[in-house]
């Protein structure tokens, strides 16, 4: 986390430097390129950003933007939350822990979604065989709420949760380390892929999500240029889908075979809706912390409502 923050620091300070260079040459112009730093975890539901930077959406809407990638989306919250970057993108669930600690962030709109990002593997041929067994995931984000949920559904007690990044999920299974994980995605399909594995919880549904998050103060204005840029990149998925396909290979390095299996899992679309604060609220009892925040409060549907009108549902 401190080698990312280090990172992410001097990126930033470079962009801003470019800026000034760049306003100081173009001193004629009217009109500032204005920079945003966004942080985000890994993986395919990164394809819109890709597609926005590679094809000049950010610089079209008047827009530097710079993507560090962190290890989850719960460290590049954090990283938002001090500062370092502008806007962070992030499951649920750090969204709803950090909601019991602070007030001074919101949810600016819903990113990507899908019922297949997460899976709960293991060799073991039935989820009752993982009674006193250990579990790894990356403790804090959406994979222990889902792994919670289906341990509840199954009613299995007497699991140990171990501390497992998604990307060392495969190393941590094939040295025994720990008897299954819960993972997003490649990590699953790469699991899948090399070991003879059960999915045990295929039939406890969930969408889980990623969404863009702000301090308050940030500017609004330099937000909607953002969500103008990320819906031309949406846009361009659903009409030239083997070029996008071709940016996710080029950026993610893997086989055309795993791209073409896993862009499906995922609905590039913005939005904020009903769904979303109800998983915000059963997440945040599923913590048994109180109160319970207004999620209403911290959804912020202003900027995305001047963007696309129909992707705001919230009664």
């Amino acid at each position: 986390m401190r080698v990312n923050f280090i990172r992410a620091t001097i990126i930033t300070l470079l962009m801003k430097t470019l800026l000034l260079l760049l306003v100081f040459i173009g001193g004629c112009s009217s009109v500032d390129p204005e920079f945003l730093n966004i942080g985000v975890g890994t993986g395919l539901t990164n394809l819109p950003l890709w597609v926005a930077q590679d094809n000049g959406f950010f610089l079209q809407e008047g827009l530097t933007v710079s993507v560090e990638e962190f290890a989850s989306g719960k460290d590049a919250m954090n990283t938002m939350l001090d500062g370092t970057v502008d806007i962070s993108l992030t499951a649920s669930l750090p969204i709803v822990l950090k909601s019991f600690e602070r007030n001074d962030f919101i949810v600016l709109a819903g990113f990507v979604s899908s019922s297949q990002d997460i899976k709960v593997l293991g060799t073991d041929r039935s989820i009752s065989d993982l009674k006193g067994k250990k579990i790894g995931l990356p403790i804090g984000t959406t994979p222990q709420f889902l792994m919670e949920t289906c341990l509840d559904y199954h009613k299995l007690t007497g699991v140990e949760i171990v501390d497992v990044r998604s990307q060392d999920a495969l190393n941590e299974l094939k040295n025994d380390n720990v008897d299954a994980v819960a993972v997003w995605q490649p990590y699953a399909f790469e699991i899948e892929q090399a070991m003879d594995v059960t999915d045990y919880c295929s039939e406890v549904y969930y969408r889980s999500s990623l969404s863009f998050v702000g301090l308050k103060h940030i500017n609004k204005e330099a937000v909607r240029r953002f969500l103008e840029a990320i819906h031309k990149a949406n846009t361009f998925i659903r009409e030239h889908p083997e070029e996008a396909k071709a940016i996710a290979r080029k950026h993610l390095q893997l086989d055309k075979n795993v791209i073409d299996e896993l862009v499906h899992y995922y609905n590039y679309q913005l939005f904020l809706d009903e769904q979303l604060l109800q998983t915000f609220e059963r997440e945040a009892k599923w913590t048994k912390k109180s109160p319970v925040p207004d999620y209403r409060a911290i959804v912020y549907t202003d900027t995305l409502l001047t963007v696309e009108p129909n992707a705001v549902n919230i009664n």
